[in-house]
């Protein structure tokens, strides 16, 4: 099994920031293309198309500030986001497109369709923000993340999937979904320290 996928993703995002932790509650649409050779029905299937998908993402976001002026700060930022599946769509080299839900062209290990929180994924993020004061108590917030998606159980059904196939239960799956993401945003500061 292989998948070769490019996803460009953007949204927006609310979040509550503390001193060293951010807690974001995002929405983000993403278009991907893809070159995969997947299980289907018991069997190999080679497919090709783009997507489009729908998320909504829970952050938390551990950080360590550095005042760098009085308006200036750097901080590095460790943390996790639980992405829950709102849509999933894709529409293969044939042109039709279908909700990835419906049962049509995937089915699980059990032969059944797959519901959309299949989609749903765990990520683990690195990376860096920075905060600039602007005038009353507004502020400028950017933050650059590079970050690593766990398995999602579509993948996990594939591999169960390729087990009972080869009768073979040694398959592992290799590979690695990671990214960059920018994140900009405007603050209010309520009250400060």
């Amino acid at each position: 099994m292989t998948q070769d996928i490019n996803q460009f993703n953007y949204g927006g995002l609310v979040f509550f920031d503390a001193t060293y932790g951010e807690l974001a509650v995002t929405i983000q649409g993403g278009a991907n293309n893809y070159n995969e050779v997947m299980v289907k029905n018991k069997a190999f299937a080679a497919r090709t198309g783009d997507g489009w998908e729908t998320m909504l993402g829970f952050s938390l976001l551990g950080k360590y500030p550095f005042t760098i002026t009085d308006r200036f700060s750097l901080f590095p930022l460790l943390g996790m986001e639980y992405q829950v599946a709102l849509s999933e769509r894709r529409r293969p080299s044939d042109g039709i497109i279908y909700d990835r839900t419906n049962g049509l062209l995937e089915q699980t290990k059990d032969d059944k369709a797959f519901d959309l929180s299949t989609w749903n994924s765990f990520w683990i993020h690195v990376g860096a923000g920075t905060d600039f004061a602007l005038p009353g108590n507004f502020f400028l917030r950017g933050e650059l993340l590079y970050s690593f998606r766990l398995m999602t159980p579509y993948e996990q059904d594939g591999l169960e999937q390729l087990k009972v196939m080869l009768g073979d239960s040694s398959p592992k799956l290799g590979g690695l979904t990671s990214g960059p993401s920018l994140r900009l945003a405007v603050g209010y500061r309520f009250w400060s320290l």
